[in-house]
């Protein structure tokens, strides 16, 4: 008798859990989605990928690839144009969104710098000298301008581990002959596949020295 009240109890017990652990899930989704809606001002709809489904499994992306005008490209083309990771995963993310995430709002001074890090360190070899860099106010580093690191020479500089977007498209500050030099290289977009691509053909060293080449 004791043994089967105590094995209703335990069957109770974990559907009790259950059903706890899926309001939490949906209580996590529903303050995703109203954190999403206030940053946004509710001023814009939300598209299909800034929004969590639920779903637990990883999503899989068979997608058309776009350049840098939206101009669909196709192996066919007698000239190849490098696809555009904004024009191209346009149609589900809102670019806006993501481009006010952690790792490109380095350099956006109504951002908190939150707690320190780690910086970029920018050595000299001739001087023996490794000084760490840092775009937001974090103690003990310098800001890259002290050094004559400008938006495009950082970028050149640090590419290897920049995911693209934030000070990589942030040609206003640039003198005019850098600033034509990046109108033919264009802008370093957010790079969504330095992290999110588990294709194994994906080269982040080709990625970086094609940063390097503009």
């Amino acid at each position: 008798m004791n043994s089967h009240c105590n094995t209703d109890i335990q069957k109770d017990l974990r559907i009790h859990i259950m059903i706890r652990y899926f309001d939490f899930r949906a209580l996590l989704s529903i303050g995703i989605i109203l954190v999403i809606l206030v940053r946004t001002g509710f001023s814009q709809e939300l598209k299909v990928g800034d929004v969590p489904d639920g779903s637990r499994s990883i999503p899989v992306h068979l997608l058309d690839l776009f350049d840098e005008e939206g101009a669909l490209i196709r192996l066919s083309d007698r000239i190849l144009m490098p696809f555009s990771p904004k024009q191209t995963c346009l149609e589900c993310h809102d670019y806006g969104i993501i481009s006010g995430g952690w790792h490109f709002n380095a350099a956006d001074p109504e951002v908190s710098p939150g707690r320190r890090g780690e910086p970029w360190v920018l050595v000299d070899p001739i001087s023996a000298t490794q000084v760490p860099l840092s775009h937001r106010n974090w103690s003990g580093t310098f800001k890259p301008e002290y050094f004559g690191l400008s938006p495009f020479l950082f970028t050149e500089k640090f590419g290897r581990h920049l995911t693209g977007g934030g000070i990589s498209e942030n040609d206003s500050t640039e003198s005019l002959d850098i600033y034509m030099r990046w109108m033919v290289s264009g802008r370093a977009e957010i790079n969504c596949l330095g992290c999110h691509d588990a294709e194994p053909a994906h080269d982040q060293a080709e990625y970086y020295l094609q940063t390097v080449k503009q």
